[in-house]
């Protein structure tokens, strides 16, 4: 139980900030999906650049935050030594960390 609360909590923030890391990463425009969201990202101009994660399409931006929260699941869920809030700590910076990788790949 005590897991799956740390999961929860984990995967909310990051998606609630997920937009946030957007910007952070590539300087898109992307706001926090109460400020606006992608309305203001650059993939709305006619020229480049455009940020990375919108220029996927949707599915595969989505394949992406389901990817971090995998491995925020596994953080979680696998057996280690690791307390419950030093698993929910160690999965939290993986969410910034996963996402700085990420930005290689695209």
């Amino acid at each position: 139980m005590k897991q799956l609360l740390a999961l929860s909590f984990t995967a909310g923030l990051s998606g609630f900030f997920l937009l946030d890391l957007c910007n952070w990463l590539f300087a898109c425009g992307c706001r926090n999906w109460l400020a606006g969201a992608v309305t203001h990202c650059n993939i709305h101009h006619a020229n480049g650049p455009h940020c990375p994660w919108c220029a996927i399409g949707a599915l595969s931006f989505w394949a992406t935050f389901v990817g971090m929260i995998a491995v925020q699941a596994l953080i979680v869920w696998l057996p280690s030594r690791l307390s419950i809030p030093m698993r929910l700590l160690a999965a939290l910076a993986s969410f910034p960390l996963l996402g700085w990788l990420m930005r290689f790949l695209l």
